[in-house]
């Protein structure tokens, strides 16, 4: 059985070899050692995928606004389309409590 090499070559320009280096020379300052650029890589691909859920759930907020009942204290989202109004009269899913809400308070 014919092992294959860990390492493979990937195509990056002058710039991103550049950026790449310096993104990798930062971090190893900032945690004190050396690493290779296999697990350099995986960490940077890994706190890229959480900034982009961090990033989908803060839109995902900005376009569908999240109100609690003032009555039973359930929260739930505002579904709305066009422009959001400053004032919005929804019910609640929860209680169904009949609910005024003030969407200029942030």
């Amino acid at each position: 059985m014919t092992e294959q090499p860990r390492q493979r070559t990937i195509g990056v320009t002058s710039q991103e070899k550049t950026n790449l280096e310096a993104a990798k020379k930062s971090y190893e300052q900032h945690i004190g050692e050396k690493t290779d650029w296999g697990n350099f890589l995986g960490i940077v691909a890994i706190a890229g995928l959480a900034t982009l859920g961090v990033y989908k759930l803060v839109k995902s907020r900005q376009s569908n606004p999240v109100t609690t009942c003032a009555v039973c204290g359930k929260q739930f989202s505002i579904a709305y389309t066009g422009n959001l109004p400053p004032v919005v009269y929804v019910k609640c899913p929860g209680c169904g409590e009949e609910l005024v809400v003030d969407m200029t308070e942030e």
